[in-house]
């Protein structure tokens, strides 16, 4: 029977690759969610501009008209920092995808090893086994020719 010997640390690679997997699932679904929040905002300010240009052809107080434009430069403040939110857990995205690569690398280069050496083994014991019966035939040769 075949036994690795490095098989405790092929056993805590894929531990370690399980959770980098995980963290890169939980970064990736948080990038979506900012992503998300990101896309409504900006569909706000898109529908805030189409208001604003349908309420500039009626005649609209300069009161709600200065409502609007604070709403505005808020709303544009908002997506700014949402922009910049976004690239910060795109970052973090990057960060974990390399970590999880790392892992995966790591983790096959190990099975890479474990499969050469169990062939290794496989060789040594085919070979074996055919050194014994060579020398089984020939015993029994020996003996019918005696």
């Amino acid at each position: 029977m075949y036994h690795f010997n490095f098989e405790p640390i092929l056993r805590h690679r894929k531990f370690i690759e399980d959770v980098k997997q995980k963290d890169f699932a939980l970064v990736q679904r948080e990038l979506n969610q900012e992503q998300r929040r990101l896309n409504d905002l900006m569909e706000k300010q898109i529908k805030l501009t189409h208001e604003f240009k349908t309420y500039q052809t009626s005649k609209i107080q300069s009161q709600e008209l200065s409502m609007y434009r604070a709403y505005s430069a808020r709303l544009n403040k908002e997506v700014e920092i949402q922009k910049k939110t976004v690239e910060k857990v795109e970052e973090k995205v990057d960060v974990a995808r390399v970590e999880l690569l790392s892992a995966i690398k790591d983790r096959k280069i190990l099975e890479k090893l474990k499969e050469k050496k169990k062939k290794e083994f496989l060789r040594e014991k085919a070979k074996k086994e055919q050194k014994l019966t060579n020398e089984a035939a020939l015993a029994q040769y020996n003996r019918k020719s005696q």
